[in-house]
């Protein structure tokens, strides 16, 4: 198991953090068997107030986990996974809008005061669409966490994986997207800001 003493180590030292050992098919003492499911966490979860889930695996595992957390009623800001880079094939998902598929769209960009006017296709994030032509744009993480290129939606619509849409509250509130992981399904309209060292 990975960082197995580290991870100890943390959870000698502070009394908010616990270490359990999930094992999907082996038996080994001090360890769980099974899958990470909601039962489980809530085993091991404290009994009053808020907790965290942090969730690191492969796909299959967060989509599965993911669906197990939603049981647990968690707001969204208590689940963080593992950066995964960028979202590919959005059109796997069942709920992505068949009228947008395979279709081109045209994104009008703003940054730092110049305008420009270029194609989106609706398999490429809009961070790639802006990359692909030159533009600057800021990003960090690629995967919709944490929120460095968050850009205003000035018109049209996106199409947001729900398993990659890490905004927050307020940017929901006041019609902000992640372009790392927003695909276009109309022509649309970002102001993006500028790229920050």
């Amino acid at each position: 198991m990975l960082f197995q003493e580290e991870f100890r180590e943390i959870a000698r030292r502070c009394g908010r953090f616990r270490l359990v050992n999930v094992l999907s098919d082996d038996e080994l003492e001090g360890c769980e068997k099974g899958f990470i499911s909601a039962e489980l966490i809530r085993k091991h979860a404290p009994v009053d107030g808020d907790y965290s889930v942090f969730v690191c695996g492969p796909q299959a595992m967060n989509d599965f986990v993911d669906a197990e957390i939603a049981e647990l009623g968690l707001r969204p800001k208590f689940v963080r996974h593992e950066l995964l880079g960028e979202y590919r094939n959005p059109g796997r998902n069942a709920d992505y809008p068949e009228g947008a598929r395979g279709r081109r769209f045209k994104l009008d960009v703003s940054v730092c005061g110049a305008s420009y006017s270029i194609d989106c296709y609706a398999d490429e994030t809009l961070l790639r669409a802006m990359e692909r032509n030159g533009i600057a744009a800021p990003s960090e993480c690629r995967s919709g966490e944490c929120g460095w290129c968050h850009s205003r939606l000035v018109s049209g619509t996106v199409y947001v994986p729900e398993a990659v849409d890490g905004r927050r509250q307020a940017d929901l509130q006041f019609g902000y997207v992640h372009p790392c992981c927003s695909f276009p399904t109309s022509d649309l309209a970002i102001d993006v800001p500028p790229c920050r060292n």
